[in-house]
C-alpha cells in the first residue's frame, strides 16, 4: 500500500496541521477612504463594521490562456490572471450602520454629475481577510489591494419575517490580491506519530488507533452476542413454562406424556443456551 495512503499517517498530518480548517473560523478588516462622510462613522469603530460581517468568499483566481498549435498538438499559454470579485454579506445593527457606511462609500466614488469618478486613490482602501485556526490565530491572509465597492445589495423587509435578521451583500472589485501564510512562516509542521500518542495516552494498551478500534468493535461483538443468547434462553424459558403449563388439567395419558416431553426438550434447550452464556 503507498505510504501516502495510511491512515495512521493522514491523520497524524490532521492533527499536526491543528485539524480540518472550519469555515466559521475567520476576521474581515475592512478599512474605509478618505471619501466616506466622517460624520457617518462618529463615534463608531471600524470594528464593529468587522464584527457584523457574517459571511466573506475568499476569492479564486484562475489563469486567461491563449491557444497556440505547432504541428498536430494545441498548446495552452497563460498570459495574465482572473481574479474573481470578493462579496461579503453583513448583518444589520438596528441603527443600520453597516448599510449606512455602504452606501456612502459607493455613492462616494462618482463626483457629483454621476459621469467622472473621484481619483481613485480617495475611494480605494485595502481590505484583509483572514483564515484562522481553532485557536483563532491567524494562519492565511488575503489582502485585496484597492478595494472598492462595485455593488451594495438590497434587503429583504417582511411582515413574515419577526425574528429574522437583516442582511444585505457588498461585492467589492480590487486591483489584486495577495496571500500570506500565518505562523507557518517557519517552515512546516512536524508530523507526529497519531499511534504513539494515543498509546501513551491510553497506556499503551489498544497499541494504536486501529488497535483501539478493533477492541472496541471486538467488545460490541461480544455483548451483542450476550444479548442474543439471553433472548434465546428467555424464548426458551418461555417454552418450557408453557410446557409446564400444558400439564395441567390433563386428561389423558397420551397427553400427559406429550406435555412432559415437550417441556423436556425446552428444558433440555434451555440448559444448552444457559452453557453458552457460562452458567
Amino acid at each position: 500500500m503507498a505510504d501516502y495512503l495510511n491512515f495512521d499517517k493522514q491523520l497524524g498530518m490532521v492533527v499536526a496541521r491543528k485539524g480540518y480548517a472550519k469555515s466559521n473560523r475567520y476576521r474581515v478588516d475592512v478599512n474605509l477612504p478618505r471619501v466616506v462622510n466622517q460624520e457617518i462613522i462618529n463615534g463608531y469603530s471600524l470594528e464593529q463594521i468587522n464584527m457584523l460581517c457574517e459571511s466573506v468568499t475568499i476569492p479564486s483566481r484562475a489563469l486567461s490562456t491563449n491557444e497556440y498549435t505547432n504541428g498536430t498538438q494545441t498548446k495552452k499559454i497563460p498570459y495574465t490572471y482572473i481574479d474573481e470579485d470578493v462579496v461579503m454579506e453583513f448583518n444589520l445593527s438596528g441603527d443600520y450602520y453597516p448599510k449606512l457606511v455602504m452606501d456612502n462609500w459607493i455613492e462616494s466614488i462618482l463626483q457629483p454629475d454621476g459621469f467622472v469618478a473621484q481619483y481613485k486613490n480617495n475611494f480605494v482602501a485595502d481590505i484583509q481577510i483572514y483564515g484562522q485556526d481553532i485557536n483563532d490565530n491567524n494562519v492565511y491572509k488575503i489582502n485585496l489591494i484597492n478595494a472598492y465597492p462595485i455593488s451594495v445589495g438590497d434587503i429583504q423587509l417582511s411582515n413574515a419575517n419577526e425574528n429574522t435578521i437583516g442582511k444585505f451583500q457588498v461585492s467589492f472589485a480590487y486591483d489584486r490580491f495577495e496571500f500570506e501564510a500565518g505562523d507557518f512562516k517557519n517552515g512546516p509542521p512536524q508530523i507526529v506519530n497519531v499511534p504513539s500518542a494515543l498509546n501513551g495516552l491510553a497506556g499503551g494498551r489498544f497499541g494504536g488507533i486501529f488497535g483501539f478500534l478493533s477492541d472496541l468493535n471486538g467488545e460490541f461483538s461480544t455483548l451483542n452476542n450476550a444479548v442474543n443468547n439471553f433472548n434465546t434462553v428467555r424464548s426458551n424459558f418461555r417454552n418450557a413454562k408453557a410446557g409446564m403449563n400444558s400439564l395441567k388439567g390433563i386428561k389423558s395419558i397420551d397427553a400427559a406424556q406429550g406435555g412432559i416431553a415437550s417441556s423436556s426438550e425446552s428444558i433440555s434447550t434451555l440448559g444448552k443456551s444457559l452453557n453458552r452464556l457460562g452458567f
